[in-house]
């Protein structure tokens, strides 16, 4: 059996390929090495996705991570995997990497995913061979679901949230000033507390404070990582991520309005995932 994990910072979705065809769907959170130690993840594998299957039966591994960037941080990950499956072979990378494969398979082009933070490469069909820094929620992460809802936050504390965004703020939330503070500078995973606020956001796009702010950010991901990449006018462009799906519309005007557009938006790399690494089984098999 195959098992394929595309994990971002807030959520993974796995994939199981057994010996018939057959694929199982499941689910947890996000094992991000950049916040995660290999005990905590080995112990989010052993609770959600060994429930159902014998480690033992699952002969490859392949996980595409978000902040497996470094071989340092590459190595978090597959010793956490390491733990729940001693006799599996293990093939850790870069969610980018995942994402170009899901997006382009074989074919080259620019990739961009966009959830709760943001990542930008070029793809030539085999390797990712330009990649712009992922700086993060608090030094970059531009268009994304941190980001907006770093905004958002920022506005709400700062008393320039509109009157009746304000109210509605206050009723669903119900958040003081320390509660923010603590959720942001004391708990773990700030940037998931960020993205949380996205559904918010996205029930009030008709506003005109939210559209000029959601337009910012996306801008501000043209300028600061799709046109930084060389060549990017001659590249199709694909994205992926919550963030892209779920606010397509604009974010496919702001295209329009640097000159280019949006070739695909993928909901999520995991199915495409699937489809590609069965492919290349079975060329191997074929070859």
């Amino acid at each position: 059996m195959i098992l394929i994990a595309d994990s971002g910072s807030t959520k993974t979705d796995w994939r199981i390929i057994k010996n018939d065809g057959e694929v199982t769907a499941l689910e947890s959170s996000g094992l991000n090495p950049f916040y995660l130690t290999e005990q905590e993840i080995s112990h989010e594998i052993e609770n959600r996705v060994t429930q159902d299957i014998q480690p033992g039966d699952i002969e490859r591994i392949y996980f595409y991570g978000a902040g497996c960037s470094t071989p340092e941080k590459n190595q978090i990950i597959t010793n956490g995997l390491r733990c729940v499956f001693p006799e599996s072979a293990i093939a850790v990378a870069s969610d980018l990497l995942g994402a170009a494969r899901a997006l382009f398979k074989n074919q080259s082009g620019l990739v961009v995913i966009l959830g709760t933070g943001t990542n930008t490469a070029l793809y030539d069909g085999q390797d990712i061979v330009m990649s712009i820094p992922a700086l993060g929620y608090i030094l970059g992460d531009e268009g994304s679901g941190a980001y907006f809802g770093k905004k958002l936050i920022k506005a709400y504390l700062q008393d320039e949230l509109p009157g009746a965004i304000l109210e509605d703020f206050r009723h669903v939330y119900n958040l003081t000033v320390e509660d923010i503070k603590h959720a942001v500078y004391k708990k773990a995973k700030p940037n998931q507390f960020f993205a949380s606020f996205t559904r918010f956001i996205s029930q009030h796009m008709n506003d005109s404070f939210i559209q000029k702010m959601i337009r910012k950010g996306f801008s501000e991901l043209f300028e600061k990582q799709i046109m930084k990449v060389d060549g990017w006018q001659n590249q199709k462009i694909r994205f992926t991520g919550s963030i892209a799906y779920y606010f397509e519309p604009l974010l496919m005007k702001i295209a329009v309005e640097y000159g280019t557009e949006i070739d695909r938006i993928l909901k999520a790399p995991i199915d495409e995932l699937v489809s590609y690494h069965l492919d290349m089984l079975q060329e191997n098999e074929r070859s």
